[in-house]
């Protein structure tokens, strides 16, 4: 995603996209885990919700149940996501001087 440029629109604009230029950059280096079925997939993501691990347990794949494992997976990363939302939505409170009309995990 490229960077927020609002340098045509004057000056309290322009720090509006410097920060959510920091927000990005904070979230984009922040890791997050989820795990479904007991621990047997767990889903990683960074900060903005992208996925970046899908890590599952190797007994899942002696006896294979591909509707198990499927809905494990989905379990894992809808989470992990959720998690990624909760720390957009904390990281832009710690960040941005006002509230935002929208949810800032919405962002990413």
């Amino acid at each position: 995603m490229s960077e927020f440029d609002f340098s045509n629109f004057g000056l309290p604009w322009q720090k509006i996209g410097e920060m959510m230029n920091e927000l990005r950059a904070r979230l984009g280096a922040l890791r997050l885990e989820a795990a479904a079925g007991g621990g047997m997939v767990t889903a990683v993501a960074d900060g903005t919700g992208r996925i970046l691990q899908i890590r599952f347990e190797p007994q899942l794949l002696e006896h294979p149940d591909p509707e198990m494992l499927s809905d494990l997976i989905a379990a894992a990363v809808n989470a992990v996501q959720e998690k990624a939302r909760a720390a957009a939505a904390e990281a832009t409170k710690q960040l941005m001087p006002f509230d935002l009309p929208f949810d800032p995990g919405q962002l990413f």
